[in-house]
């Protein structure tokens, strides 16, 4: 039995508020075993079974840094758990607004080493 978390990727950022978490098992692809994730270590939330794949309908609602795994039960009682992943959510404004500070901070820091350089 081997469970883990195929979609989202570890560190992925994602920029919608909804998304589909995909989780795939070997030996978990039956009626007659439960698939849940949990997200930052919460309560864990029943997947379902569509297309020979476990889905998670996931909304998320506020941005931040998020920690997921999930967990599998055969039919025998048997439980395994994945690997967590980490993956980030920031709206596509956030995203401009980092990047906007990251090169003001570099402006800044090259315009330091330059007069350091100079007073040499």
């Amino acid at each position: 039995m081997k469970i883990q978390i195929e979609y989202p990727k570890q560190n992925e950022h994602l920029i919608s508020n909804r998304y589909t978490i995909k989780v795939s098992g070997v030996d978990c692809n039956n009626i007659r075993v439960a698939i849940s994730i949990a997200i930052n270590d919460e309560n864990w939330r029943q997947c379902y079974y569509f297309n020979s794949e476990w889905c998670y309908d996931w909304i998320i609602d506020k941005e931040g840094k998020y920690r997921i795994k999930a967990e599998c039960w055969n039919e025998r009682g048997e439980r395994l758990e994945s690997r967590a992943i980490i993956v980030y959510h920031w709206t596509e404004q956030t995203k401009q607004l980092q990047k906007t500070e990251r090169k003001e901070l570099t402006e800044i820091r090259d315009g330091f080493i330059n007069a350091e350089v100079k007073n040499r």
